[in-house]
């Protein structure tokens, strides 16, 4: 039976830069597909998100590694454009552990004037 959705992170609201709590994972239950689903909200949103996993039980920060949700090799999903709308994605592993990342330091002109808000990003495994 799939979990219900769970919020890995909630309004980006004035901040620039934040990293959500990290929740369970497929591995954490014992799972054996590794199938996971993210999707987020945005509201004229201009940077970067960034899922980030990790097999770890009781992870470091070092232990955090990027999920390549659209293939670009990049790590992250980048808005150059201020973007509305609602994405989802795909990815597997047997993660013990999943959080999401909002990035904006990349482009010094983005400001909370200028960049949007990332209204949720939803979860489920």
């Amino acid at each position: 039976m799939p979990n219900l959705p769970q919020v890995l992170l909630t309004s980006t609201g004035n901040v620039l830069e934040v990293t959500g709590n990290k929740l369970a994972g497929d591995g954490y239950y014992g799972h054996s597909d590794g199938l996971h689903t993210v999707a987020w909200a945005l509201n004229n949103f201009k940077g970067r998100i960034k899922i980030q996993a990790t097999l770890a039980l009781e992870p470091s920060e070092s232990d955090w590694c990027d999920i390549d949700l659209d293939l670009s090799g990049n790590g992250y999903v980048d808005f150059i454009t201020a973007t509305t709308g609602t994405k989802n994605y795909n990815f597997t592993g047997n993660w013990m552990w999943v959080r999401a990342q909002v990035i904006r330091s990349h482009d010094p002109s983005l400001t909370i004037l200028n960049s949007g808000v990332v209204s949720h990003v939803w979860y489920n495994y």
